[in-house]
């Protein structure tokens, strides 16, 4: 006889490896362990086995699979082998499906993964024990019909046989008078000869009670009763009670016909299984056990999970509150100093001073942001805002930029793109620029000599507008060691290199990869410790037309155009240098303004006053920019006023907030006055005059920008020699006042050293002046 199968259904092929190795060890050679990884798999494998004579005794079956669910599998294989014991390996499984496979299946047992090796073993032993007692009581069932049929030529032999069969066998006539009770069946129940009794009280007579109860075996649900009712059944639920014994009962019975299809017989066949209860009530609390320690690791988590979600609530509060208390004081800082450089009565260095504040407070605002959007990324908060816009413009702005800060340290720098590089795309143009500016700056501030350049391709995807960039900053500076990369993209993490520079807050790698993954790439970098490194990056683009591009407002408003009603505008913020700014900002474009330091006399002022538009705080107290927005939305009846938020939160979910409480749009803290002006003009179809073009000013800037930074020391050598040991040493101190009264005294024809040495001053960069200075006063 071939060895019974075992086979194992799972599509991970560890948890293969485990049930091969636990059942070889617990059951030796002694079965034949088949493995598949699929349910097309298993049901071919079932076709091979059973086509060579083989026996599937036991399937284990694991629950979620591609292709067939578990309780389907075992459906099909119940329906190719239905003896097969059947044991369902579940992680997950609905208790529909566990149903399914319960009644389409007549599913065995389940186990939860991951399972107890004591708990697997015992239960595959359990269940090739039913499946051999089965075959064995079905070969005992059929022999035992057979050898009925030829009772009448073969009682003693039949006696014989039925004495040495090792299980208790019962028979009734056809109207369920006992009969016949072998030798084991009178040890098992404790008794003789059956008595002569009707079959009504024959659970009477033997004790056959409900296993764990005081009630009588129910006769209709008997095997014997369904026997001579011409059906077969099985049950063990039944327990026979001798004197202060329990005895469980597993009984088989099955009708016995004569030639002519009558039933004349009713057979059982049961045994004692104590043993199997015991090992059952054993496995019962053991799983009993485990989903007490399940449900408690559930709860556990459960509270860990609500902790966790009320901290990252109260951080997310903690950050909207700084965004607030740190934007606000900026806004006024930068937009004051913005108003004033709109008076024509400043002098050149009152215009630096400005310039000084407006970039230093610029810098201070990138800082915050950076912390910002970093804690944005690590709550799950950042999302991208596609946009259409030019691609070869903001290269080309991008190498202005840097060009200068290059040639500031004579390094050569270039741009490299493909000839066929997509002029217009649509991705966040924002999230692109900042990274190529993290990375272009580290590359400026960590090369001393030799070159840097930025490599631009792309390919086309399988969509017709889907698109890939990819991007390649390459410099020659101090490199990273091996040891430094795997940490380079972490937050707040420098290079030694990087806290040498002492500049930055170790947000600039992590922010870029951040990035670069929400628009749908990758990062990495090759570097080698003193010869410089190359960081690398795509994303996914889409293509777009010329037509979609905006092109930003390039001149400064001077005031409203002719011919125009008074608009009235309400400012509306409890921080009172907001309300100035503002107000100031527009009356002196000829706005009607009035302010308001809270909602209720916003809605008061709006009442009265009837202000065409709103700029609205939503941070204040007695009554916030939300709730007064609410307000104004419900006591409106005609006319529609126009109402935008000023937040100085950096989440995108209060900006849609903003919106869902009734604003028509949101403007950030801090403004730039541009933003004020075009939220107006978009609103209210406000008409302004405009003075010079901005761009050309900032053409002009550029230029003088690019002189200065393309100075040598010769350019220097017309200045006596205690002059540029002064320079030399008042820029070593950053002393920017002492640097400008020397500068004052370059003789006036040499202006243009003049603007260069004032221009490098103004961008702070006291690095070029100590080199330029430094070999001409030694």
């Amino acid at each position: 006889m071939s060895k019974l199968v075992i086979l194992c259904v799972d599509d991970e092929k560890s948890i293969l490896d485990s049930l091969q190795i636990e059942l070889e060890a617990a059951l030796g050679d002694s079965y034949l362990i088949e493995l598949a990884q699929s349910g097309e798999e298993a049901l071919e494998v079932i076709e091979e086995l059973v086509a060579e004579n083989y026996e599937i005794a036991l399937v284990i079956v694991d629950y979620i699979m591609p292709g067939f669910r578990g309780d389907d599998l075992l459906i099909r294989i119940h329906d190719q082998s239905p003896k097969t014991v059947k044991i369902m390996l579940t992680g997950q499984a609905e208790l529909i499906a566990i149903a399914n496979a319960i009644n389409k299946a007549n599913l065995y047992r389940y186990l939860t993964k991951p399972w107890q090796s004591d708990d697997l073993i015992l239960t595959v032993k359990e269940g090739i024990y039913r499946y051999c007692f089965e075959q064995q009581l079905e070969t005992i069932n059929t022999q035992q019909a057979n050898l009925i049929a030829e009772l009448h030529d073969s009682q003693n032999q039949l006696k014989q046989f039925l004495e040495a069969v090792p299980i208790g066998i019962f028979i009734t006539d056809a109207q369920g008078k006992p009969y016949y009770l072998n030798q084991m069946g009178q040890r098992i129940t404790n008794s003789d000869e059956p008595p002569d009794i009707s079959i009504f009280t024959l659970l009477e007579t033997y004790q056959a009670y409900l296993a764990g109860t005081e009630q009588i075996y129910p006769l209709e649900k008997t095997p014997i009763w369904k026997a001579i009712h011409g059906e077969s059944s099985t049950v063990d639920d039944m327990e026979l009670h001798l004197n202060d014994l329990r005895i469980p009962i597993q009984a088989s019975g099955t009708p016995i016909y004569d030639q002519e299809g009558n039933i004349i017989y009713g057979i059982v066949a049961f045994q004692d299984i104590s043993e199997r209860k015991q090992a059952q009530k054993v496995l019962s609390d053991y799983n009993r056990t485990l989903e007490i320690q399940i449900s408690e690791r559930t709860e556990a988590l459960q509270e860990a999970k609500e902790a966790a979600e009320a901290a990252n609530k109260a951080k997310s509060a903690f950050l909207a509150h700084m965004s607030h208390e740190l934007r606000t004081p900026l806004n006024a800082i930068l937009g004051f100093a913005q108003l004033m450089e709109r008076e024509a009565s400043l002098t050149p260095r009152q215009q630096e001073f400005l310039a000084t504040i407006n970039r230093s407070g610029e810098h201070l605002l990138n800082l915050i942001n950076d912390v910002l959007e970093m804690s944005k990324i690590e709550a799950g908060r950042t999302v991208v805002h596609p946009v259409a816009f030019d691609l070869h413009r903001l290269l080309q702005t991008l190498q202005e930029m840097f060009q200068i800060r290059s040639e500031a340290k004579q390094l050569y720098l270039q741009f490299q793109s493909s000839t066929d590089l997509p002029n217009y795309i649509i991705t966040d143009e924002g999230k692109l620029r900042q990274v190529l500016i993290n990375l272009l700056s580290n590359a400026v501030k960590f090369t001393q000599k030799g070159e840097i350049i930025l490599r631009v391709n792309w390919h086309q995807l399988k969509s017709d507008k889907q698109i890939k960039l990819l991007f390649e900053i390459e410099d020659t500076g101090v490199g990273i060691s091996t040891s430094e990369i795997q940490n380079l993209f972490q937050p707040f993490i420098q290079t030694e290199s990087g806290i040498h520079a002492k500049e930055g807050t170790g947000l600039g790698l992590a922010i870029s990869r951040q990035f670069v993954q929400l628009m749908g790439g990758n990062i990495s970098i090759r570097s080698s410790l003193g010869k410089g490194s190359v960081f690398g990056f795509d994303i996914k683009a889409k293509l777009a037309d010329a037509s979609m591009i905006m092109i930003p407002s390039a001149k400064r408003v001077l005031q409203l155009a002719p011919d125009q009603p008074q608009y009235r505008i309400l400012i509306v913020d409890d921080q009172q240098e907001n309300c100035n700014l503002i107000a100031q900002l527009l009356d002196s474009v000829g706005f009607l303004t009035e302010t308001a330091c809270n909602g209720e006399e916003a809605i008061s002022i709006w009442q009265t006053w009837q202000p065409a538009l709103i700029w609205m705080d939503m941070r204040m107290p007695i009554l916030n920019g939300y709730d007064a927005t609410r307000r104004i939305r419900q006591l409106e009846t005609q006319s529609h006023t126009v109402i935008i938020a000023l937040t100085a939160s950096t989440f995108d979910e209060e900006q849609h907030h903003c919106l869902a409480v009734g604003c028509d749009d949101f403007v950030g803290k801090p403004f730039r006055e541009q933003d004020i002006f075009d939220k107006m003009s978009q609103y209210l179809g406000v008409r302004y005059l405009y003075s010079e073009s901005i761009l050309s000013v900032v053409s002009s800037s550029a230029h003088c920008q690019l002189k200065a930074d393309s100075m040598t020391p010769s350019d220097l050598s017309i200045m006596p020699k205690i002059w540029l040991s002064e320079m030399n040493q008042a820029a070593t101190r950053v002393n920017a006042k002492l640097l400008n009264q020397l500068i004052q005294q370059i003789p006036t024809e040499h202006q243009n050293l003049a603007n260069a040495l004032t221009e490098l001053t103004r961008q702070f960069r006291f690095d070029l002046i100590v080199e330029l200075t430094q070999s001409n006063h030694e």
